[in-house]
């Protein structure tokens, strides 16, 4: 088996912007930056992070600006 250097321990961040209600209460609170910060202190090198396309589309294909807002934050974060 091939071991490749970084990405051995990761975490799903499913439930957030995935598979959840789709309100901004709940993407607003299910993960947040201290959530990211104890991921981290877990030896935690990656996370998957799953979204629906309702999050970032409407129903008649236009662009939720807010919905890619929580995709950049949570990559500043694990940053």
């Amino acid at each position: 088996m091939k071991i490749w250097q970084g990405y051995q321990k990761g975490i799903n961040l499913g439930g957030w912007i995935s598979q959840c209600k789709y309100e901004k209460s709940h993407y607003d609170t299910f993960i947040t930056e201290q959530d990211i910060e104890r991921i981290a202190g877990f030896g935690v090198d990656h996370v998957r992070l799953p979204l629906d396309y309702e999050v970032i589309q409407t129903p008649e294909g236009a662009w939720r600006e807010e919905g890619f807002g929580y995709i950049d934050r949570c990559i500043a974060w694990c940053k």
